[in-house]
Order: structure tokens, then C-alpha cells, then sequence
């Protein structure tokens, strides 16, 4: 089951890994999700001007796995939060 989850999100890294631009014209709003190594994304993009945008955006992953070695219980969570990043973009308008 283990190795069904990993493949099925190394497919979903290949296949919509790259698929993050969102643009957004003046006074627009755009809202776009992604996935990709630090975990599932949201992102709001607005349109400044005609050829500057700014984007926000936030990635969280956890997972969790229990095991136990020589009678000893080990609990591990990994719990990945990249917090609100912020950016800039000029878009060529041809």
C-alpha cells in the first residue's frame, strides 16, 4: 500500500509538478493550486498593472508512520508548513 501512495504521488509531482502559473490582468484576481515536493499549494495572483503581478502562496505536507524496534514504540510525524511566500512578476504583454 506503502509503495502505491509513493507512486502515485511521484506520478502527480511528473504530471502537474510544472503546472503553477497563474496570471492574472489588472485589478484581476487568479487563484491556482499546485503540487510538488514540499506538498500540496494554494496560490492568489494579482494583477497590479498591465505588466507587473504579485503572487502569495502556501505549501503544507505531513505525514506520519509508527514502528517499533526492539520493544520501543517510535511515533514519527513530519509535518512540512513553507508559510506565505510572496513575488513579483513582469509580464511581457506581446
Amino acid at each position: 500500500m506503502k509503495r502505491f501512495i509513493l507512486s502515485i504521488s511521484v506520478l502527480m509531482i511528473v504530471l502537474f509538478g510544472g503546472i503553477n502559473r497563474v496570471s492574472a490582468d489588472t485589478f484581476d484576481i487568479a487563484l491556482g493550486g499546485k503540487v510538488g515536493t514540499t506538498g500540496l499549494g494554494l496560490e492568489l495572483t494579482v494583477g497590479l498593472l498591465d505588466s507587473l503581478n504579485t503572487r502569495v502562496g502556501l505549501n503544507t505536507f505531513t505525514y506520519g508512520y509508527d514502528f517499533d524496534v526492539d520493544d520501543f514504540n517510535y511515533d514519527a510525524d513530519l509535518n512540512l508548513f513553507t508559510g506565505i511566500t510572496r513575488r513579483f512578476y513582469i509580464r511581457n504583454n506581446y
